[in-house]
């Protein structure tokens, strides 16, 4: 009797190893493919494009609430994260934030930027961490998507609503919003506005006093430059003005806050975006602009601000070197957008990206196809 094809008991024990083995085997290849996804789509959602959901208005005129924008993150130069945190999470989100948050705290890497295809350049629409935010890690920071109109070096004013760049005022831009009062024989309702091409009415107008009053009808409407035209010529219409606040109402909520010149969201004083690697000036006018920055971005030690001037220990900081290059940002619909206005310049290291494209849009109503990949201006 020929016994060699009779399996031995080692190769029994052998065999059924080999069984027990198998499913172990598989969920460890499943497991590394979903690894090796992870890493990949972290790394291109780090380092080349990421998308954003825009949730506010402010940027109305160009960008909608519920559109989603691709986001170039290699454009300006990839920034390399500087913090630890749970993968693909979204900070957005209040809860997922704060998780983040308890369990990975500060910037564990310096700030390092790969090398970069361009700079940032005056009318480019890009995405970054809200500055303002504190005790927060960079990487976790609020992401806004704004417009830049103030490069390192330009000097910026804002003059009855009107924005001025190197002492040119600005032409009002075909997207852009502003904030317009309007005086009207007959009820403007969404009707009559949706013809003559507002895009959002609940967001655009505001109905001010009573028809009672002087037998017509005010309201304030964000209007873009054709809507405007179309309201000129509008039979209803009697009258068209620029709203905007007096020059002489000082609002606290203004950048830099208390201590600064008589300001409000229509009126900014001159101010010099501030370049690195230039010896810069410092002076009463702008020493309560720059202090902040010395302050939270530069990382300047023993740095005070007494009676508008900047003080490093007991010695008066007359000129400086900026580390970083600074940007002015805007909204688009300038009188619903909290931007540098409110809260300063856009350092470096708080840039993500530039915003490409729409890469999906949906309102409450449904998807707006005619939306989706629709390119930014």
């Amino acid at each position: 009797m020929n016994s060699t094809n009779i399996p031995t008991t080692n190769e029994n024990i052998s065999l059924a190893q080999e069984k027990k083995d198998l499913p172990i085997k598989k969920k460890s290849r499943v497991i590394f493919k979903l690894l090796l996804v992870f890493f990949i789509v972290g790394f291109l959602k780090s380092l080349v494009i990421d998308n954003y959901k825009i949730t506010s208005d402010s940027m109305e005129g160009n960008l909608l609430v519920g559109d989603y924008v691709f986001v170039s993150k290699y454009y300006y130069g990839a920034r390399i994260p500087s913090s630890l945190g749970l993968p693909f999470v979204d900070n957005s989100s209040p809860t997922l934030k704060i998780l983040n948050l308890k369990l990975f705290t500060g910037d564990f890497l310096p700030y390092i930027r790969l090398p970069k295809f361009s700079e940032v350049k005056r009318n480019d629409i890009i995405a970054f961490n809200l500055p303002v935010e504190e005790n927060v890690p960079v990487d976790f920071k609020t992401v806004y998507i704004k417009r830049c109109v103030g490069i390192p070096g330009d000097k910026i004013c804002i003059k009855d609503g009107n924005f001025i760049l190197n002492n040119q005022s600005q032409k009002f831009q075909q997207n852009y919003l502003k904030a317009i009062a309007v005086t009207s024989s007959v009820i403007l309702d969404e009707l009559k506005l949706s013809q003559l091409g507002i895009k959002d009415y609940y967001n655009q107008v505001i109905k001010l006093r009573s028809y009672d009053l002087d037998n017509f009808h005010h309201y304030i409407i964000n209007c873009d430059s054709q809507l405007l035209i179309n309201l000129s010529k509008s039979p209803y219409v009697k009258n068209l003005k620029i709203s905007t606040q007096d020059e002489k109402f000082n609002d606290f909520d203004i950048y830099p806050g208390i201590g600064k010149p008589i300001s409000n969201k229509d009126n900014f004083p001159n101010i010099i975006v501030p370049q690195n690697r230039i010896l810069m000036e410092l002076d009463t006018s702008n020493s309560p602009y720059y202090y902040p920055i010395l302050l939270k971005y530069e990382k300047l030690k023993s740095v005070l601000l007494r009676n508008k001037k900047i003080y490093v220990g007991n010695t008066e900081l007359k000129s400086y070197k900026f580390k970083y290059q600074y940007y002015f940002v805007l909204g688009d619909n300038r009188s619903q957008s909290y931007d540098s206005r409110y809260w300063g310049f856009v350092p470096e290291t708080h840039v993500l990206g530039k915003v490409l494209t729409i890469a999906f849009s949906k309102s409450e109503k449904g998807v707006r196809w005619n939306r989706i990949f629709k390119t930014i201006k």
